[in-house]
């Protein structure tokens, strides 16, 4: 059975096959071999299979259109078609190597699957010239613009260096499609967070208005960006993008991919989750660096699993979070340098969201003595007292301009209260508190001698 469904996004799902069989000839890890059944989906940058049996080692398998090759339509007389083609390996994949695959299509659909990935082609090659990008079917640069689709069907060999100076509209798929290979999000996986189940709304603790959805498996955070933040996300993801890669151990958000809404007021980003799905933390912040009504407020603390804010992280923990020497110095050493993107664009309002699990609390995690002992992304830290910690953090709240509002906001509170104290702050002073507080407020190191 095969549905289209074509979406004007990044890396869009343009076709459905279900029912289709996929069999890896020769691929080196033994419990993938064989045939499986599934449904198959194709995008505008690969094509994805998904097994029906939940059970198998093999949940997904991937292939991107950059990575393949002799891809060939087999037509037998006596049995269904198939497409078959070999593969290459990508970064954080299932395999290693080359793998022969074949794909069969027990009820149709192999022409379709040919045809959609002509049309994706078109797609992509107008959507390009209509954000600017194109000129006659090349970059700015001269270069020539050719889609991984037409990579695959007509041998040409793509690179997001063909993008390097971006569309002035949006970020193009090989930005957000390295991101997500960068932190090691598999496509099938990434494919069923957004689209298997419904999404859970959240509360928003913050007072910036935007809807915030969590994806059913817990992995995805999903936020409405106005038309101003995507304009500066826009402006910085450039910059932002070179960060990713050159510190990978960055706190700042992990944008996975943009998606307009209809009204094409509101844009839907998609993040990594900063928080594990399968440990429940015990308390959760959101530290600025600010003292002035930085204390959550009754209704938030009356809730089930709160964020409280810097005054109450200063009660809860009065001495701070201890992190071994080494710990320490790598982790501001990573966040001087998400500042200092941050202060170059002239943001502000970004906070540290971090998460606490009390390690005494749960008994089978008392001999866990290794940060690879617990969900990824954990960092060991102490309380004065001894009790171990695992903690979860990252920035958040990243596009928020120092532009004319806000410098009178700040103008108005520091009438109030002292001009110091108050959230609102220049790009550079912002930063410089921030960084303070969480050096000396929030973390210290185990010996400071």
């Amino acid at each position: 059975m095969v549905k289209s469904s074509f979406h004007k996004s990044a890396d869009r799902v343009v076709l459905v096959c279900e029912d289709v069989c996929l069999d890896l000839i020769n691929i080196s890890n033994k419990q993938f071999k064989g045939r499986r059944k599934g449904n198959l989906y194709l995008t505008s940058h690969r094509i994805i299979f998904l097994n029906s049996d939940n059970e198998d080692a093999l949940k997904s398998f991937n292939i991107p259109f950059v990575s393949v090759e002799g891809v060939d339509l087999v037509q037998p007389l006596f049995s269904a078609n198939y497409l078959k083609g070999k593969v290459k390996a990508q970064p954080n994949g299932n395999f290693e190597g080359e793998v022969n695959f074949k794909l069969f299509f027990t009820h149709g659909g192999a022409t379709e699957l040919r045809q959609a990935v002509l049309s994706a082609v078109t797609m992509d090659l107008q959507a390009a010239e209509a954000a600017g990008c194109l000129n006659g079917g090349q970059m700015e640069d001269g270069s020539k613009v050719s889609t991984e689709a037409a990579a695959a069907f007509q041998g040409v060999q793509p690179s997001a260096s063909n993008y390097q100076n971006g569309p002035p509209d949006y970020a193009p798929p090989p930005y957000f499609e390295s991101i997500r290979y960068l932190f090691g999000v598999q496509p099938g996986d990434y494919l069923v967070s957004l689209t298997d189940t419904p999404h859970e709304v959240l509360e928003n603790p913050g007072a910036s208005g935007s809807i915030l959805f969590l994806t059913e498996n817990k992995r995805c955070i999903m936020k409405t960006v106005q038309k101003k933040e995507k304009a500066l996300l826009t402006e910085l993801f450039q910059e932002y993008y070179n960060n990713l890669v050159q510190n990978p151990k960055t706190l700042l958000p992990k944008y996975f991919d943009c998606y307009p809404c209809k009204n094409r007021k509101i844009t839907l980003s998609v993040m990594n989750n900063i928080f594990p799905t399968s440990i429940q933390l015990h308390q959760k912040f959101d530290l600025k660096g600010s003292t002035y009504k930085r204390k959550a407020s009754k209704k938030e603390t009356s809730k089930k699993s709160p964020t409280y804010k810097d005054l109450d992280f200063m009660k809860k923990h009065p001495e701070g979070i201890f992190l071994e020497n080494k710990t320490y110095d790598t982790l501001f050493e990573t966040m001087e340098k998400d500042c200092k993107l941050l202060e170059s664009f002239k943001i502000i309002d970004y906070s540290l969201l971090l998460g606490v699990y009390f390690v005494k609390s749960d008994s089978t995690a008392l001999d866990r003595n290794d940060a690879n002992d617990f969900p990824s992304g954990a960092t060991l830290a102490w309380t004065k007292n001894g009790d171990r910690l695992a903690l979860y953090m990252g920035i958040i709240d990243i596009l928020q301009k120092y532009d004319a509002k806000k410098k009178l906001e700040h103008c108005l509170k520091s009438v109030i209260t002292d001009g110091k104290a108050v959230s609102v702050q220049n790009p550079q002073i912002y930063s410089e508190r921030f960084l303070e507080f969480i050096k000396t407020k929030v973390f210290k190191k185990i010996n400071t001698s």
